[in-house]
């Protein structure tokens, strides 16, 4: 079988980018190898350009709160952490085994720029959403000039 390579720091791509990543992750998953053990996992996300702000929401399902690690900069939003796995092999014989775990990290390009200091992050229920207020723009300048 065919395995794809996912990178997840494709800097500058952008949505292009995103796009190429899911791309190759639902090719990998359909495949059946995936980048689990090669690379670890990546969570799936929502990106909302509202507004006043931009919205992430990420899917980290069985990662605890304090596995989680959220940084903002004014154009990237940097989500890793660790799931743990889970497997008990004294009990049973696993038939089929799909679920993901261990590190990740998902670096996304937000489509505006955004205060960092102000960033909120919550947990619920597997589903990470993370509210990133946007930079108010710079009012555009204006210069008087004289003609001759």
């Amino acid at each position: 079988m065919r395995r794809f390579i996912v990178r997840h720091d494709w800097p500058g791509l952008g949505m292009m980018g995103d796009m190429l990543r899911s791309m190759a992750g639902t090719l990998n998953d359909l495949s059946g190898t995936g980048p689990v053990a090669e690379q670890g996992w990546a969570p799936r996300v929502d990106v909302l350009n509202a507004e006043t702000e931009v919205v992430v929401k990420a899917d980290v399902p069985g990662v605890k709160k304090e596995d989680l690690q959220v940084t903002a900069t004014e154009t990237e939003l940097t989500i890793s952490g660790e799931s743990k796995e889970e497997l008990d092999e004294k009990k049973d014989q696993y038939h089929r085994v799909e679920r993901r775990w261990g590190r990740f990290s998902r670096t996304i390009d937000l489509p505006a720029e955004v205060k960092p200091a102000e960033v909120k992050a919550k947990l619920d229920n597997g589903i990470l959403e993370v509210h990133l207020p946007k930079l108010e723009p710079p009012a555009p300048a204006s210069h008087s000039v004289t003609v001759e």
